[in-house]
């Protein structure tokens, strides 16, 4: 799963492939997606989770709430700092459902955890002055043990075990003295294998990769690669990892030393197969940089890469089927960056993607709902590459789409309103450049971040953009605020 990449506009796919004809399938160009988006009632086009509960609902994490979604319409759960019972803060990045049916969301301000039967939400925070609270806000992933007990991964806080009776969270950190400790704080997943060993994927140039975690002798043990033995373990950036029907695991990996796929035997310790791109053979794994994989309930392994597009591995003759975007055919994958690949209980696979809405296969129709730029209807999307998205507190949907400026999408018609593309510094007009960030405060108040330019508020009455004051330094000099690359507006309205 990608947690660590700015996702701008993630999109779901759903593809269907009968399981007799994948293996076959030797024609992707052939495959068509029906597309939804935001104007269909999903939150937000940035989604970073997909998950199936018991009941059949599918659960969608976005960086603007958890959507809940019954095949026809989004039923959506937004932070309300008034509401004690609301979910958590942040932008959503993991789902998963315990076995009691409670729903477990991980956010990157917050653990949330939501009963369904009353809709109501506790929500866990790290408090410091407790050292049995949550150890660092940002949740990466969730899973629950044989035994019952819930682990919850963290960004910088490390691994936390959560006992369900007593509410307490205890948390495994690195510790440099200890080489039994966790090799990093940074967790990207996790997940316990068929013999209750916890395997946990890092982030991290130097001291992240894979490793492993006894929970009876409570000793962690760390995979590097060893120079003598490149194929020994790996290094780096471990984006995902999953366990398939025969116990072979496989990793997903972006380092100089081991990139793309590899096959990892647990009993011996080493990469048994690797797979690389090679730009000769239109066969092999089409990118270097793997984010997400899923092993089907047919044995096909899905992968995700970031430019290269979906992939599907033939184990039996390791050989991939390669399905990315054809500018030339609108029923082709959405996007080459692919986020997270789910398999839902019908065997649909569910694909997220970054740059086009929610992507459907259907077979009945194959069609498609595409938004575009159209250089004949004056009130298309002003420009395709998308850099940011915002659903203000009147529903409102906000877009900094490139060259194109500040744009409103009116989801009761389809219609894309373009606001002027200048703006006024010192007495001067400079170009709007690119809308890295939007946020609301008290309601009102809609911010920008404007890459080199700064921090403006947009005054929607009059459509002008106000600049920040300058950003003071602990000299109590003025100081430029640099490149603007995110936005967030917190529980107590602070930007």
């Amino acid at each position: 799963m990608l947690k660590f990449f700015c996702l701008i506009n993630l999109v779901f796919t759903i593809l269907l492939f009968p399981p007799d004809k994948l293996q076959a399938q030797t024609h992707p160009e052939n495959t068509k997606f029906k597309h939804l988006t935001v104007n269909d009632g999903l939150s937000d086009n940035n989604v970073s989770s997909i998950l199936q509960d018991k009941e059949g609902f599918m659960w969608l994490g976005t960086s603007d709430g958890l959507n809940k979604y019954d095949g026809y319409k989004f039923t959506i759960y937004r932070h309300n700092p008034s509401d004690t019972n609301s979910i958590g803060p942040g932008g959503i990045g993991c789902i998963y459902e315990d076995k009691e049916g409670l729903l477990w969301i991980g956010a990157g301000g917050s653990l949330s955890v939501l009963d369904k039967k009353t809709g109501k939400f506790k929500v866990y925070k790290n408090n410091p002055k407790n050292q049995n609270s949550l150890s660092n806000n940002n949740v990466s992933d969730i899973f629950e043990d044989k035994k019952g007990i819930m682990w919850i991964g963290t960004n910088g806080g490390g691994l936390n075990k959560f006992d369900k009776k007593t509410g307490n969270f205890f948390a495994y950190k690195n510790d440099p003295e200890n080489p039994n400790s966790i090799n990093c704080n940074n967790i990207v997943n996790c997940f316990e294998d068929s013999k209750g060993i916890i395997w946990i994927a890092l982030w991290g140039s130097s001291n992240g990769g894979l490793c492993s975690f006894d929970k009876y002798s409570e000793k962690f043990t760390n995979y590097k690669n060893d120079p003598k033995s490149p194929k020994r373990g790996i290094s780096g950036c471990v984006f995902d990892i999953v366990e398939d029907a025969n116990g072979t695991m496989w990793i997903g990996n972006h380092n100089s030393g081991f990139p793309g796929l590899g096959a990892f035997d647990k009993e011996k310790k080493t990469v048994i197969n690797q797979f690389i791109p090679n730009p000769k053979d239109k066969t092999s794994l089409s990118n270097g940089i793997v984010t997400c994989l899923n092993d089907d309930s047919k044995g096909h392994l899905w992968v995700g890469t970031m430019f290269g597009g979906l992939n599907i591995l033939d184990k039996n003759t390791n050989k991939f089927a390669v399905f990315k975007n054809d500018p030339n055919n609108p029923n082709s994958i959405s996007n080459n960056n692919i986020a997270r690949i789910y398999q839902d209980n019908q065997g649909l696979i569910w694909i997220g993607t970054e740059g086009g809405g929610i992507n459907i296969y259907d077979g009945n129709n194959n069609n498609f709902i595409v938004f575009k730029n159209n250089s004949q209807n004056e009130k298309s999307l002003k420009n395709n590459l998308v850099n940011s998205f915002f659903e203000d507190s009147k529903g409102r949907i906000w877009i900094g789409a490139g060259r194109g400026g500040l744009i409103n999408f009116d989801k009761t018609n389809g219609e894309f309103n373009c606001f002027k593309k200048e703006i006024m510094l010192n007495g001067k007009k400079y170009p709007l450049g690119i809308i890295t960030g939007i946020q609301e405060t008290n309601g009102h108040q809609l911010w920008l971040g404007i890459g080199n330019s700064g921090v403006f508020e947009f005054d929607r009455s009059k459509h002008k953009y106000n600049p920040l004051p300058p950003f003071m330094n602990e000299k109590g000099e003025k100081d430029s605020c640099g490149l603007i690359v995110a936005l967030l507006a917190d529980s107590k309205k602070t930007l």
